[in-house]
């Protein structure tokens, strides 16, 4: 992703994961967006910089492990009447566990950003899950894949794997986009490996980065 510096106010997080092998407090865990939000909290992730994708390091999370942006901030109340994109780099180590990367639990909702087995999935707590099911069949363990899902503002969702538009099953042909109902999200934010299925999976993140407002992603490509 390249974006202008200073970023744009419509960046509402950007963790690049940059750092020192095995640091793990939450000073450690840096927003680069203008607004410099702070984990609050740290349970079992670090930094490594063992093979990352881009930068100097990347979010280690063994199974369950996570990093938190505690409550109170509205930047991650999505709605479905305006464009918002979320995109990130993944790899897992067993692709055939599912795993909760990033997730919203107080407020009126929320929404999770899930992947693995059944490829990558939007869910939120009006009734609204949204699957890609790219499958394990198109994972490599142990190698980085770019993940996004955006938001056009008039309730469609699209979900990109490494630049282009992923669609397959009964209901994906073609440029097919997802509608969605409104709903305000949680407003504390989870990021990291949240596990819903069997199994100890570890993941790496990199370049996570929260968009809401602006220009996103509608094609067929990024």
């Amino acid at each position: 992703v390249v974006v202008s510096n200073p970023l744009p106010a419509t960046y509402k997080l950007v963790l690049n994961f940059n750092g020192t092998n095995e640091a793990s407090s939450p000073n450690d865990f840096v927003d680069s967006s203008s607004y410099g939000k702070k984990i609050a909290s740290v349970s079992g992730a670090s930094l490594s910089t063992s093979s990352p994708a881009l930068g100097n390091a990347y979010g280690l999370f063994t199974s369950g492990a996570y990093i938190r942006i505690s409550g109170g901030d509205t930047d991650f109340n999505l709605s479905a009447t305006e464009p918002w994109q979320i995109s990130f780099r993944f790899a897992i180590n067993d692709k055939t566990n599912n795993c909760y990367v990033i997730k919203t639990s107080e407020g009126s909702g929320y929404w999770r950003v899930a992947v693995g087995a059944g490829g990558v999935s939007w869910l939120s707590d009006s009734g609204n899950t949204c699957n890609a099911n790219f499958g394990p069949e198109d994972l490599v363990n142990n190698t980085w894949s770019a993940l996004r899902v955006s938001h056009d503002g008039a309730g469609n969702l699209r979900f990109y794997k490494d630049g282009a538009i992923l669609y397959s099953g009964p209901n994906y042909t073609g440029n097919t986009v997802f509608p969605i109902s409104a709903f305000t999200g949680g407003t504390r934010l989870d990021i990291g490996n949240m596990v819903h299925t069997a199994g100890t999976p570890t993941i790496g993140i990199e370049e996570l980065i929260i968009q809401k407002g602006g220009t996103v992603t509608v094609g067929n490509s990024y």
